[in-house]
């Protein structure tokens, strides 16, 4: 699949996105900090929105005005985790049956990274669908980036937009 035209960039310190690489956005995407919750309550139902399998979600790109769904950057807990060990925690950190794992060693951008696809059937209504997510080490942080589809869009719709942002992965500057 190919990807999808850019129309900036996102990553650093001070941008929209502060992990410690910088990124190319598909036109008509947007990037915004995942701000985490605070209070007991707030933790509670945040943690179930922001931590998954050893990761938390540092920021959101969100494609939805330009009929895409959602690209997630999420950092690991422990530092250096090597990025297979992170998607690993990651594909199993959800509530879904989890199958099919496929792990390729690629390059994206100027680093060294570890993709995963696997299928993820829903409890609630049985259907089956396949995840992308690509880990990369960078100034001592593991970072993944996932797919996430809308609610009127598919993962395969965010392809475009998750292939540019990968293959354009630098340093942040």
């Amino acid at each position: 699949m190919a990807s999808a035209s850019p129309s900036g960039t996102t990553g650093g310190t001070g941008s929209p996105c502060p992990v410690p690489v910088s990124f190319p956005l598909a036109d008509g995407w947007t990037a915004t900090a995942v701000e985490l919750p605070k209070g007991e309550l707030a933790e509670l139902v945040g943690e179930a929105l922001t931590k998954r399998g050893g990761t938390t979600v540092r920021c959101e790109v969100d494609g939805r005005k330009a009929g895409g769904g959602f690209l997630r950057i999420w950092a690991a807990d422990a530092p250096a985790v090597a990025p297979r060990a992170a998607l690993e925690g990651f594909a199993a950190g959800t509530d879904e049956t989890v199958s099919g794992q496929q792990f390729r060693d690629v390059r994206a951008g100027g680093f060294d990274a570890t993709e995963i696809t696997w299928l993820t059937t829903s409890s609630l209504t049985e259907e089956t669908s396949r995840s992308w997510a690509l880990a990369v080490q960078s100034a001592g942080q593991t970072l993944i980036f996932t797919v996430d589809e809308g609610l009127t869009t598919e993962r395969t719709d965010v392809l475009p937009a998750y292939r540019l942002a990968v293959q354009g992965l630098a340093m942040a500057g």
